[in-house]
């Protein structure tokens, strides 16, 4: 796999949803309907904290789980071993059901549940299967969805999963993989690192900013043009839009983007955002033609006043120009 596969995919894995709910046992919902024929929550009406009839869920499992719900339950009843009622307010936006040793899965019911009325829910278990990841140097770091695994072995759910290995010195592996009910054993040997030179826009000469004379400048068919830069309470946000001149296309803002303040102090952002996107590590968004998209690096725990910037570097990669960078200098701050 190439380099800069490897970095596209990486993108895509930095904005997956990390969570450890990816290992252990899982719901998963099968039907959710109202039961016209079932008449329990009107002949055994129970009212909630508002005074309103409660509403009943019906739940079966296709397995014995003790299960529960995270909202208020006026009534538990055990029909069967897999089978359950549960009087519930019918002003519930969403009920969430758990058990020991599984995730909990939540259902939106927002605007759903009647009053008085009886609904059936049905739910299906997933169980977690046995993956080996075997990696050559065996001392490689090991990440799953952004999860890193202290050893080769480890559970999975069956799913689509991003494996990402890493170790200095050796090129880094990202692939994506099907884990079925099966076991399922990896097999991966990475390749030592080859010394690359990395393009780099040279320094673009910009002046104060203004309304006539913005900071703004065009570089692999991006237009990018630092819109504000403001420092309050130890915080430093510099603003910028950036409109792809291409068809639609990925476009990384790199974490080493750096800026450097007329004290001569050099600063790396803790957080970028980038269109409806916040990471605290590289970030990746698809950009449509002709279409500004607004982005961010925000510097945290800064001590002194940043009263103006001497450079501003801000890094980029995609895949067709790979690593680049775009540089202003001079660049007023605004103190609030």
């Amino acid at each position: 796999m190439s380099k800069c596969k490897n970095f596209i995919i990486l993108g895509t894995l930095i904005m997956l949803f990390v969570s450890s709910n990816l290992f252990g046992l899982q719901f998963e919902l099968d039907e959710f309907r109202r039961l016209r024929a079932d008449f329990k929550a009107e002949m055994e009406p129970i009212t909630d904290m508002d005074m309103n009839y409660c509403s009943v869920l019906k739940v079966e499992i296709d397995k014995p789980v003790d299960i529960s719900i995270k909202q208020k339950v006026y009534r538990k009843e055990r029909i069967d071993e897999d089978e359950y009622y549960f009087y519930v307010s019918s002003r519930e936006d969403e009920i969430t059901f758990s058990a020991a040793h599984y995730v909990p899965f939540t259902m939106d019911v927002k605007n759903e549940l009647k009053i008085g009325t009886t609904y059936y829910v049905k739910l299906n278990t997933i169980k977690d299967v046995d993956v080996t990841i075997n990696v050559v140097p065996k001392d490689a770091s090991i990440m799953v969805n952004g999860l890193k695994w202290e050893k080769s072995q480890g559970r999975l759910i069956p799913g689509e999963y991003v494996i990402f290995l890493m170790k200095d010195g050796y090129e880094e592996i990202i692939d994506t993989v099907s884990v079925i009910e099966d076991n399922v054993v990896f097999h991966y040997k990475m390749v030592e690192e080859t010394i690359t030179h990395t393009p780099v826009v040279e320094t673009q000469e910009v002046q104060i900013q203004d309304e006539e004379n913005p900071f703004k400048t065009q570089f692999n068919d991006y237009i990018i043009q630092v819109t504000g830069v403001e420092y309050t309470q130890n915080t430093l946000v510099i603003n910028f839009q950036i409109t792809n001149l291409k068809p639609e296309r990925e476009l990384s803002i790199m974490k080493h983007s750096k800026a450097y303040d007329t004290a001569g102090n050099e600063y790396g952002p803790q957080t970028i955002e980038f269109a409806n996107k916040t990471k605290n590590r590289n970030l990746t968004h698809t950009l449509v033609q002709n279409i500004p998209i607004k982005a961010s690096l925000i510097f945290k725990n800064i001590d002194a006043t940043v009263e103006g910037l001497t450079l501003l570097k801000i890094a980029f990669w995609d895949q067709v120009n790979n690593h680049f960078e775009v540089s202003f200098k001079n660049i007023a701050v605004t103190i609030r």
